[in-house]
């Protein structure tokens, strides 16, 4: 498995409404910033070459408290069977942020990422399969994504947001 939406699973979580309303803060925190450092126009995808840490416009440094940060990452360990999980970003992406293409295999485990957005349909997740880029849409609210980071194989990916988007992401071992 490279790749699975587990917003369904993600849902669940007893503290879900609390993350929600802290994403809803953030993003009104940020709202009238826009991305000012580059265009996703200008990300190219070359595969011939591993890019390991994207180009970003996004703000970063997201609030969580600690309780909702740890009974997240309890959460993801028994709902998903990690032994391990640690923070791996979280940002705030203005209108037109973007995080360009890269693979993160300096960085090997699997992948969780929990956004919100108040648009649905405007903020969306790339990836390469097969040669193909795959557009997956942000849904408005929460949605999940997990998907598998190697040295020996792989995984493309980007970013890109036409409204403001909350991210959150786990490493899980």
């Amino acid at each position: 498995m490279k790749y699975r939406n587990i917003t369904d699973e993600i849902l669940k979580f007893p503290q879900i409404t609390k993350l929600a309303q802290i994403a809803k803060f953030e993003l009104r925190e940020h709202k009238k910033e826009t991305a000012s450092c580059g265009s996703i126009d200008e990300d190219i995808l070359d595969t011939t070459k591993d890019i390991q840490k994207a180009r970003i416009t996004s703000v970063c440094g997201i609030k969580l408290s600690v309780q909702i940060y740890e009974d997240l990452k309890s959460y993801i360990k028994d709902k998903f069977g990690y032994t391990k999980v640690a923070q791996s970003g979280g940002f705030v992406y203005p209108v037109g942020g973007y995080m360009g293409w890269h693979t993160n295999s300096d960085n090997e485990g699997m992948r969780i990422y929990i956004t919100y957005t108040e648009e649905d349909g405007k903020s969306y997740f790339d990836y390469v399969d097969n040669d193909k880029v795959i557009e997956t849409s942000d849904k408005k609210g929460i949605t999940a994504r997990m998907f598998k980071v190697e040295k020996d194989n792989l995984f493309w990916h980007r970013v890109r947001s036409k409204t403001p988007r909350y991210s959150i992401g786990f490493i899980c071992l």
